[in-house]
């Protein structure tokens, strides 16, 4: 004789399916959204999220370098040309 075990209700699997979906599809959600506004607005992907700043590679374009000679009469801004 085989014994079977007891069949959970389908209503308990697809509930355990959709707990099993959600965190993913938040993530997802989130990550998309991050990229949305990474592209279409001034943000930095290492900002507003930061899903951005493990995958994205860095460029000048997202860099910023202030540098400051301070002397006795204050605070003078230097440039920095790019790629120096």
């Amino acid at each position: 004789m085989v014994e079977t075990l007891p069949q959970e209700p389908r209503s308990s699997r697809a509930k355990l399916y959709l707990k099993a979906l959600i965190a993913p599809l938040c993530l997802t959600m989130i990550a998309i959204g991050q990229i949305r506004n990474a592209r279409s607005s001034n943000l930095s992907p290492w900002k507003g999220g930061g899903f951005g700043m493990f995958s994205n590679v860095d460029r000048p374009a997202v860099r910023f370098l202030h540098i400051y000679l301070i002397t006795e009469k204050g605070e003078i801004p230097i440039t920095v040309l790019p790629g120096i």
